[in-house]
């Protein structure tokens, strides 16, 4: 997904995901849906190419606060994720 300057993409074994229904949810939130595969562990690539400002994102899956981070100035940075199962429960 691309707005502006940030660039956020969801890698499962070092391939970008494809992603679904992404909306524009406000100003500065938007939102898609990836498929999961059970046992697959995936990163997220939150680039900023902004020349001068910093970038905070929060990262939710299934609506739950996974983790925040903030990117400087023409930075790039991973958030790696957590290996899905069947018994992952809300």
């Amino acid at each position: 997904m691309k707005y502006n300057d940030v660039q956020v993409s969801v890698l499962v074994e070092d391939r970008v995901s494809d992603e679904y229904a992404i909306a524009n949810e406000s100003e500065n939130t938007i939102t898609c849906w990836i498929a999961s595969e059970e046992g697959k562990e995936f990163k997220i690539k939150i680039s900023n190419s902004s020349s001068s400002t910093a970038l905070s994102s929060w990262v939710q899956i299934d609506v739950r606060l996974m983790v925040s981070s903030v990117s400087r100035p023409k930075t790039s940075s991973l958030v790696h994720g957590a290996s899905i199962s069947s018994t992952v429960s809300n």
